[in-house]
């Protein structure tokens, strides 16, 4: 098949329906539910013969159908497909782009060879290691990287972190010749990494690391807990966003839904102080229950709803570590209110040799300073 006669994903806009791009899937992932639940729906990476990638959306309606059609890295042909521009809230997004295309159940997918177009097998938009500080404060896109693995030999750490749960990560150092930074690798992709690794490879090992994302820590000590704001929230159970009171009856503030049984979850705020003054963050809920090791009805079954729970002021005047989250470009010096995605407590032992595997009664989960959550990792052949 000629190239001269389907499109190219440099070429798409929007208002137009009948594309026809013949591409490479890179890449096939699902989106998953603040509970951990996968969605029906997923998500594609794709690369066409002009080296152009682009990031595809399936609906749940038409995921069955067309998810058996597709297989990662083989090539297709695609057609019938509309383009959609990012909204300014859709962060972290795989690719350098404005847009992305969504299938439909009049999308149509017919298998290629090999031989009917040439396609490369990997593609990336490769970021210096020395520019992740920088773009760590902006949440708009994923990084990809390339480095060269320092350590001579990786292992695989399982333990136990604060909430008794099992866990398991990796940590490692990768340099591209003038930076160097920290990686760790998490439950499931850190036991993948792991298996891969035990092939014989030449060491020292390259290694890409694809839609990645670095993630800020900072140092903390809390000042106080803010008594005088509700310290958790209720959230609709269908769609996980805020439930608003409303006639005694709970909406989703998403859309008229009536939410007659939320689930509630914390919210609570503390304050500290920097060198600017009084800055205050908003702990979410995963925070809150990795700190105090409970869930909002624990607290209330322990406390009068009305009352703000004294159990919750146990915090104050200790140091902590906190995952925050950056909005606008701002981190909590300039924007003086922030929310913090994650905590981690420094009452807990921190051992330097974090590469080794610990007992599990003896380890505890805490982030790097530089932390990938990755989406794909890919080999280039």
């Amino acid at each position: 098949m000629a190239n001269k006669y389907y499109d190219s994903f440099k070429d798409l806009r929007t208002g137009k329906y009948d594309w026809k791009v013949q591409a490479r899937v890179l890449n096939l992932w699902q989106g998953y539910t603040k509970k951990g639940e996968p969605f029906k729906s997923f998500n594609l990476l794709l690369l066409d013969s002009k080296r152009c990638r682009i990031h595809a959306f399936v609906p749940g309606n038409a995921a069955d159908v067309l998810e058996k059609a597709l297989e990662v890295v083989k090539i297709y042909l695609f057609k019938n497909f509309t383009v959609k521009e990012y909204k300014d809230e859709d962060k972290f997004r795989c690719i350098l782009k404005d847009i992305q295309i969504t299938f439909s159940h009049e999308t149509k997918i017919s298998d290629l060879e090999e031989s009917d177009v040439f396609i490369e097998k990997v593609g990336f938009d490769f970021y210096d290691i020395g520019d992740l500080e920088e773009l760590s404060k902006q949440t708009t896109y994923l990084i990809d990287v390339i480095g060269v693995i320092e350590e001579p030999e990786l292992n695989l750490a399982k333990f136990k972190n604060r909430l008794g749960r099992p866990q398991t990560h990796m940590k490692f150092h990768i340099c591209d010749g003038n930076s160097r930074v920290k990686v760790t690798f998490w439950d499931a992709f850190a036991e993948l990494f792991d298996e891969a690794i035990k092939e014989e490879f030449e060491w020292p090992l390259i290694i890409i690391i694809g839609s990645g994302r670095k993630e800020v820590l900072y140092n903390v000590k809390v000042k106080k807990v803010n008594t005088q704001q509700n310290w958790f929230k209720h959230i609709c159970t269908s769609c996980y966003e805020e439930a608003k009171k409303d006639n005694g009856i709970f909406h989703c503030i998403c859309g008229p839904r009536d939410v007659p049984y939320p689930e509630k979850w914390f919210n609570l705020c503390v304050v500290y102080c920097a060198s600017t003054g009084e800055i205050e963050i908003v702990l979410e809920n995963v925070a809150c229950q990795k700190c105090y090791g409970k869930h909002v009805c624990d607290i209330l079954d322990e406390d009068d709803e009305s009352n703000f729970p004294k159990a919750l002021n146990t915090i104050e005047d200790e140091d902590y570590k906190f995952h925050i989250a950056i909005q606008n470009g701002e981190g909590p010096i300039e924007s003086k209110k922030c929310v913090a995605k994650d905590i981690i407590s420094e009452k807990y032992p921190n051992n330097n040799d974090d590469n080794q595997p610990r007992p599990l009664e003896e380890s505890y989960a805490e982030l790097s300073t530089s932390t990938f959550h990755l989406d794909t990792m890919s080999e280039n052949n």
